[in-house]
């Protein structure tokens, strides 16, 4: 079917291929590994900054932690996907918001119905985001609280 595969079939349109065992594995973690995900991040968080940049092999022990286990092929393909900054360092808000992308993409099996865009709100012990379609928390960033 055309249209299934043009919205990717669910999650898999919210990965590139190489980011598929990422995708895969945040849906089934689901909201409860979005939230650890989360507070294992928050170390990095930099409110002068406004956001957590996190070394990529500390993210690959912040993913391992909440039970998200990637290969290192796999790790450094997210990385490259998401980008780095001049040092080096990964968003921490990017790659939540790819987690929650995911689960909601898993949740919604549309990924057209995916909600945004997010904001990154320093300082707050919650995620936020303008949408939650679960009622059940969930949003990229550090919210106000």
């Amino acid at each position: 079917d055309f249209e299934l595969l043009a919205r990717g079939g669910g999650r898999a349109g919210v990965s590139a291929g190489h980011e598929r065992s990422f995708a895969d594995q945040a849906a089934s973690l689901g909201w409860g590994g979005l939230e650890a995900l989360q507070e294992a991040l928050r170390p990095w968080h930099d409110a002068d900054l406004g956001a957590s940049m996190v070394p990529p092999i500390e993210l690959g022990r912040c993913l391992s932690g909440v039970g998200l286990q990637l290969e290192e092929q796999e790790l450094a393909d997210l990385v490259l996907g998401l980008g780095c900054d001049k040092e080096g360092r990964v968003d921490g808000g990017e790659v939540l918001q790819a987690f929650e992308d995911a689960v909601l993409a898993e949740a919604t099996q549309d990924f057209s119905r995916v909600p945004g865009p997010f904001e990154l709100i320093p300082g707050g012990p919650h995620l936020v985001h303008d949408h939650d379609p679960q009622g059940q928390g969930g949003g990229v960033g550090f919210g106000g609280g």
